[in-house]
């Protein structure tokens, strides 16, 4: 019989790289054992959550989300080797859930289960959902956001108390089916996170066997810079920052600061308080699955290197800004940028 492993993610963890390359290898894949359904119209699993959280267009399915679940027990579950799952979606927490009971009713068919998660430490994770959502829909003011993930410990729903997150799922599966990895370890291992789950699957096969997933570097859905990000969604702001008006931003922000810049949403004491709210949790966790994972290490939330935060947005340049989206033919953003100039304030 197959064992089947669920991929859950976290967001913000080359969940979509992942998905893209086993998809896209998985004629190569099923000859050593790998099997990765072809499910609705998405090169993830997304559609198989749907059963749970309502899915938009294209990631939910036509018909039952229950049928493609039987559909695809029946297909393989008897078969030799691996049926590996993917969507990140199943670690959401709010505000709807997957029903781990009803996941693991689900998985009964197969010989065994295994979850596998990656964490990304905390700073960075929270950076990274703020970069998605401003390229997916009207941003929240920036110092609400923060302030809520760091009183509530949920990025947008998103888990970011990891202990809490293994308690929940401990509530369907057994400690010893549950994998923890760190998203920073994978992606500085030989192969990235591809050749990382490649490992923790048991394939004898390097990353570099598989075939890149479209142009470039094979990664996918990759977040613009942060403070970029987030100056354009302050302009945008009711509406959606566009693609060009990041980039416009980012070579501007490069202008003033260097173009080795790395922006952060942050200030100096956000970051100082990210490290004393998430460090300690981040401990607890580790020593709590010290017994099956010894060696599992998060990364550290200090920062490392000089990092230009929102505090080094002054008035000139907000006004440098305002002058680029000016020439740049969008009056109306540029009188947007103008007004964060005249208050001189970071958004």
């Amino acid at each position: 019989m197959a064992r089947l492993v669920l991929h859950i993610g976290l967001h913000k963890t080359a969940t979509t790289t992942i998905q893209d390359t086993l998809f896209h290898n998985r004629a190569l894949l099923s000859d050593y054992g790998l099997i990765y359904p072809f499910v609705g119209e998405t090169r993830g699993h997304h559609g198989l959550v749907s059963r749970w959280v309502p899915m938009p267009r294209p990631y939910s399915l036509r018909g039952d989300p229950e049928a493609e679940w039987i559909r695809i027990a029946k297909d393989y579950a008897d078969a030799e080797g691996i049926v590996f799952l993917s969507s990140e979606e199943f670690s959401r927490a709010h505000p709807r859930r997957v029903d781990l009971d009803d996941l693991r009713r689900l998985s009964e068919p197969y010989e065994s289960v295994q979850v596998i998660c990656m964490l990304r430490g905390q700073r960075a994770f929270l950076q990274s959902v703020y970069a998605q959502i401003s390229r997916d829909r009207p941003a929240p003011e920036v110092r609400a956001f923060i302030r809520s993930a760091l009183s509530s410990g949920f990025a947008d729903g998103l888990w970011m108390d990891y202990k809490a997150l293994a308690a929940h799922l401990e509530t369907a599966f057994q400690p010893d089916e549950l994998t923890f990895l760190s998203y920073e370890a994978a992606a500085a291992s030989e192969g990235g996170v591809v050749g990382e789950m490649l490992r923790q699957l048991g394939l004898p096969l390097e990353a570099s066997a598989l075939k890149p997933f479209g142009a470039g570097n094979g990664r996918s859905n990759v977040s613009a810079d942060p403070l970029a990000a987030m100056v354009a969604a302050a302009i945008s702001r009711p509406g959606v920052a566009p693609a060009p008006l990041i980039g416009l931003v980012d070579s501007v922000l490069r202008g003033q600061f260097g173009a080795e810049m790395r922006g952060t949403i942050f200030t100096p004491d956000e970051s100082a308080e990210i490290v004393r709210r998430f460090s300690p949790l981040n401990a607890s966790f580790e020593s709590w699955r010290s017994a099956l994972q010894p060696d599992l290490k998060l990364a550290s939330l200090s920062v490392s290197g000089e990092e230009i935060g929102r505090d080094r947005l002054t008035r000139p340049v907000w006004e440098k800004i305002a002058r680029a989206v000016y020439r740049s033919g969008d009056t109306a953003q540029a009188a947007r940028a103008r007004k964060e100039a005249m208050v001189g304030a970071s958004p």
